[in-house]
């Protein structure tokens, strides 16, 4: 999964930064930080049915880098790993 923020810079433009996540559902200490295999790892407590998860590591992403959560969008996703 991938966001983005969108960062002010001098004359009013915008930029737009593309980041690659790693997300952990269920997690019961949610957060983000951390790095696996060049990731950012983003912990929630969702469970991983219904795009909870993803809704929740949006936001999660938003709150992380103080930008509100529309300005976060999922680029790619993968479908979920071995259980």
């Amino acid at each position: 999964m991938a966001g983005g923020r969108r960062l002010g810079t001098e004359g009013g433009q915008t930029e737009m930064v593309r980041i690659t996540v790693r997300v952990r559902p269920g997690s019961a200490r949610p957060g983000v930080g951390g790095e696996h295999d060049g990731a950012l790892v983003v912990r929630v407590s969702a469970r991983a049915q219904g795009g909870q998860t993803t809704a929740a590591a949006l936001a999660a992403v938003a709150a992380a880098f103080a930008v509100r959560r529309d300005a976060v969008t999922l680029v790619a996703g993968h479908p979920a790993g071995p259980r």
